[in-house]
């Protein structure tokens, strides 16, 4: 198999990871123990979190639209700035979650509540890591393959 051809069939690591993330939006992301247990997934959360769903979506959806207009340069920019905003959602829900609540005179927060995250909290993060991997992939190998070589000839100019 070709080296380009395998490139290519990297490409499909995107929408991979956007629908798993998708899947992942419905699975249990955390289980948060304080006066009993209780699990949320994304869309227990509901709000805000929606967001984390559409930018999945956009990404499938980005994919096969861009593919069939055949401009897949387009679907970089689209990933990132999807994952972005989805990641940034989820980092803000973190730290919404670990600085804790004030009720009355009690503070809910780190000490009293114990935050176990799940399959669905890792899913999405990592769907979201599959799909930047996707579109980055051949930029990676490129770097990785160009490092060397640029050292290599250094070294020669300098030893002759």
């Amino acid at each position: 198999m070709d080296n380009k051809d395998a490139d290519n069939r990297l490409i499909f690591l995107t929408p991979a990871g956007a629908a798993i993330a998708f899947i992942s939006f419905f699975l249990p992301w955390i289980q948060i123990s304080c006066l009993g247990r209780s699990s949320y997934s994304g869309l227990d959360f509901g709000g805000i979190y929606w967001i984390v769903l559409l930018m999945s979506l956009a990404i499938f959806g980005a994919f096969f639209l861009f593919r069939k207009l055949k401009r897949l340069a387009l679907l970089k920019p689209v990933t990132i700035a999807a994952t972005v905003i989805a990641w940034g959602v989820i980092i803000y829900g973190c730290v919404a979650i670990a600085g804790g609540k004030r009720i009355l005179f009690f503070r809910l927060g780190p000490e009293s509540v114990h935050l176990k995250i799940h399959m669905g909290g890792y899913g999405t993060l990592f769907g979201y890591l599959l799909a930047i991997l996707g579109v980055t992939w051949r930029h990676l190998k490129g770097v990785s393959r160009a490092l060397p070589m640029k050292y290599m000839s250094r070294t020669r100019k300098q030893v002759g």
